[in-house]
């Protein structure tokens, strides 16, 4: 692996993303302010897109539409969904107000962001999405009830589709082969994470069958476990990012990283990253 050194003169260069998909980044790079969240967008803040391996030039985001606390959910390249131009591009958005969640989204064609109507749920926290038939799928973690919400890119209307499973922490989805997967860790006591599963959203006959349904499970007395808390049996956070299929999780604490295939048909392949070795490693499959 080569390491390069981001030119001074990039957007990225004195920024934060705060959303991406495949080669498309949106930048924010206006200065931090106390007032604000790491992950809120202040109302003048200035927001780039950055078409990272593209001759395209960077494009200059209006500043979100000012009702309160905003945040940047995602971003929709045209390739993802084919809307209409190599450069279409949508950035979905939602701020807090009097106790509610309204979206709005940014569509590059039109160069302004719109507001689409209030979530259904009156306070969340959303942390990434998946895409899937142009719909995208928001995971709302709320302090009483935890939903699994769908945003259709065509109507701009929000739906609920199930609630989250219980007790999950660090959870994050992701789509592959038009399925939604969701990858967690459970607790016991304390905050603490005694295993980590993933999960398939089975539709079902009816709204009132849709499940999820764990399709692997590792937990502290597996090597893969062990290792992904370098031999500590305690876990409280850990990020993921997925593409294709292939997924990595990153422990934080440790530094130590966890990578698998969902491609896989009869179990899930798993190469465990621990230091400069890989242990492969299959997940037993309900």
């Amino acid at each position: 692996m080569v390491s390069l050194p981001i030119p001074s003169h990039s957007p990225l260069y004195h920024s934060r993303p705060y959303a991406t998909s495949s080669s498309l980044a949106i930048t924010l790079s206006s200065p931090a302010r106390s007032d604000y969240e790491d992950d809120d967008v202040p109302p003048e803040a200035s927001l780039t897109a950055v078409r990272m391996f593209s001759s395209l030039p960077h494009r200059k985001i209006p500043p979100i539409i000012s009702l309160g606390y905003s945040r940047v959910d995602a971003v929709i390249p045209d390739g993802d969904v084919s809307f209409s131009g190599p450069d279409h591009f949508r950035i979905l958005g939602h701020s807090y107000v009097n106790h509610g969640i309204f979206s709005q989204v940014y569509d590059s064609m039109l160069g302004r962001w719109s507001l689409t109507g209030k979530m259904p749920c009156q306070t969340a926290v959303c942390k990434n999405t998946a895409l899937v038939n142009r719909s995208l799928y928001v995971p709302a973690f709320a302090p009483y009830q935890c939903q699994l919400l769908k945003f259709d890119l065509t109507s701009y209307t929000w739906e609920i589709i199930l609630p989250m499973p219980e007790m999950i922490m660090s959870a994050s989805i992701f789509s592959h082969d038009q399925n939604i997967y969701l990858v967690g860790g459970f607790e016991e006591l304390r905050g603490i994470m005694t295993a980590i599963s993933v999960l398939i959203l089975d539709w079902g006959e009816s709204r009132e069958s849709r499940e999820w349904k764990e399709i692997s499970i590792f937990s502290g007395t597996e090597e893969a476990f062990v290792g992904f808390t370098d031999g500590v049996h305690w876990l409280y956070d850990f990020e993921t990012v997925a593409q294709n299929g292939l997924v990595c999780l990153h422990n934080p604490y440790t530094s130590q990283i966890l990578l698998f295939d969902v491609r896989e048909k009869l179990g899930v392949a798993t190469s465990l990253l621990v230091g400069t070795r890989v242990y492969d490693v299959v997940w037993a499959c309900n």
